[in-house]
């Protein structure tokens, strides 16, 4: 009698936890779809259905997308996943396509613990925008300290990125190849999220407004310090 039953609640143990497992994964995946739906609607962008595949659901790797244009600027966000196994990470990811003739290209980074200590130790690069609160807060990377301290002369633009320090946290921004490309960990679970994200895109409109203001110009590149 005994062996009988071994296989049978060893096999209603596994259905148990394959149904909590799909359960679990069904809410956080239902929980991410009505954030992007959230943002969508704030930002005019369109809804894109994620595709239907069961154990990608499972594993959590099917996600909604969107895309559309704020203000002739065509956009698109998703979250990409990378690595695999306990290193697999989740990042929210969006890109702002431009129409300029720009070569340069240029990344903005939250100054984190480990990158102050790298700055200090000389491991960290960076190009001073001479503003003591703006180089305090971030690492700033580019081919051209001119392109940087171009973009950063718009006054608004900067205070919007010092304003938003902390939602830069395990993120960066950046531009090359004629886009604005944003990404941050982060699994997008959160309804707080919903406002840290719309609050970037918006803030990424103003580096998209200044880097077409300063097309075709010429850059002073000076010394990168």
């Amino acid at each position: 009698m005994i062996d009988v039953l071994i296989p049978v609640i060893f096999v209603a143990i596994l259905i148990f936890f394959l149904s909590g497992t799909f359960y679990l994964a069904k809410m956080a995946n239902k929980r991410v779809e009505d954030n992007f739906k959230e943002l969508g609607r704030r930002l005019g962008l369109n809804y894109i259905v994620p595709e239907k595949n069961f154990w990608k659901s499972i594993a959590n790797l099917n996600h909604p997308k969107l895309d559309g244009n704020i203000s002739g600027n065509p956009i698109k966000v998703h979250i990409e996943t990378r690595g695999s196994g306990k290193s697999k990470v989740q990042y929210i990811v969006f890109d702002v396509d431009l129409n300029t003739n720009h070569q340069n290209n240029i990344k903005i980074f939250h100054e984190g613990f480990f990158r102050k200590i790298g700055k200090k130790l000389g491991l960290q690069k960076d190009v001073d925008i001479h503003d003591e609160e703006f180089d305090r807060l971030f690492i700033v990377k580019t081919d051209s300290p001119g392109f940087a301290r171009a973009i950063f002369s718009d006054n608004i633009l900067k205070e919007k990125m010092i304003d938003n320090y902390r939602l830069m946290n395990n993120a960066q921004i950046g531009f090359h190849h004629n886009s604005i490309h944003f990404e941050a960990i982060n699994s997008f679970y959160y309804k707080k999220e919903v406002d840290k994200l719309e609050e970037l895109i918006r803030t990424s409109l103003l580096l998209a407004q200044k880097l077409k203001q300063i097309d075709n110009k010429h850059f002073d590149d000076g010394s990168f310090s």
